[in-house]
């Protein structure tokens, strides 16, 4: 699960490719957006993860500021970013973005 900003700059440039590719099936786009999101949750696991462990050092408030004030990363979201790339694999394929069964 990615937080609130990510998932709204995923959601923006899906939006830009359906209208830049509107041949793309259902299936095509579903399979796309999985990737942008997996793409986006692993970019993001390791500061989130190192977030979280430098937030019970002293002075860890300041580096979960710091990549709050760089990335725009909300520190209580930190346990929905924690989740590593092989987590999100297990979603299920059969279901598409728009919580229609897939192919």
């Amino acid at each position: 699960m990615v937080a609130k900003a990510e998932n709204l700059v995923v959601e923006r440039e899906l939006s830009r490719l359906r209208l830049r590719n509107p041949k793309l099936t259902p299936e095509e786009f579903d399979e796309i957006a999985r990737a942008m999101r997996r793409v986006v949750a692993t970019l993001l696991h390791t500061p989130t993860v190192r977030m979280k462990e430098f937030a019970v050092d002293p002075g860890g408030d300041r580096y979960a500021a710091a990549l709050h004030a760089l990335f725009d990363l909300d520190p209580a979201a930190v346990t929905a970013l924690t989740q590593t790339p092989e987590d999100l694999s297990d979603e299920p394929d059969d279901v598409s973005i728009h919580g229609e069964p897939g192919a």
